[in-house]
């Protein structure tokens, strides 16, 4: 998919799975209507977050497995972040608000993965087991985060923020795009 979002001919690419597929495709025209060097900037963090993502997969350790999920939620609020107009990066709190999200981004995907560790680890998404241990672990790596969130925080932001919280621990088809980006790739490994 990296190598398809990259190139400057357009080709034929397909996971098998329309709905991605049609986003996949999306994602690359909005790609060429950015300036280069952002253009190659956003494909190299998001070359660095599919390798992350594949590093959890194998992480041997909790400790290990929530550093990696710290640093996949960073990633993925930077692509965000590069995608963001001329007007937006120019406005004084812009790089406050990067800092932020990013400590969000970390925050927001280690609540996600102790919410999917054990269907994760019954996929074999992971091999660290959903014990308590291992839960209460992740959610501790990311102590500072929490506080640099909450410091920046007015109430009314923290209510829709627990209320996603909320939303992301609950809802059983949150992940259904990752499951046929998951599939896809175990099926291609076969």
């Amino acid at each position: 998919a990296l190598s398809y979002l990259a190139a400057i001919e357009e080709s034929d690419f397909t996971t098998g799975f329309m709905e991605i597929d049609t986003e996949i495709k999306n994602l690359r025209e909005r790609l060429f209507t950015l300036d280069p060097h952002i253009r190659e900037r956003f494909l190299d963090k998001l070359a660095q977050l599919c390798h992350v993502t594949e590093q959890l997969r194998k992480a041997p350790t909790s400790h290990e497995y929530a550093q990696l999920t710290r640093l996949e939620g960073q990633l993925t609020t930077r692509l965000f972040s590069l995608t963001a107009s001329e007007h937006a990066k120019s406005s004084p709190g812009f790089q406050a608000f990067t800092q932020w999200f990013a400590r969000l981004g970390r925050l927001g995907n280690v609540v996600d993965s102790v919410a999917d560790m054990p269907p994760d680890y019954d996929s074999g998404l992971t091999i660290i087991q959903p014990t308590l241990s291992n839960r209460v672990s992740l959610l501790t790596s990311s102590a500072t985060d929490v506080l640099s969130v909450m410091k920046n925080i007015n109430p009314s932001s923290f209510v829709s923020f627990a209320r996603s919280v909320r939303f992301a621990t609950t809802n059983p088809n949150k992940d259904v795009h990752y499951r046929a980006i998951a599939s896809t790739i175990n099926k291609q490994r076969e």
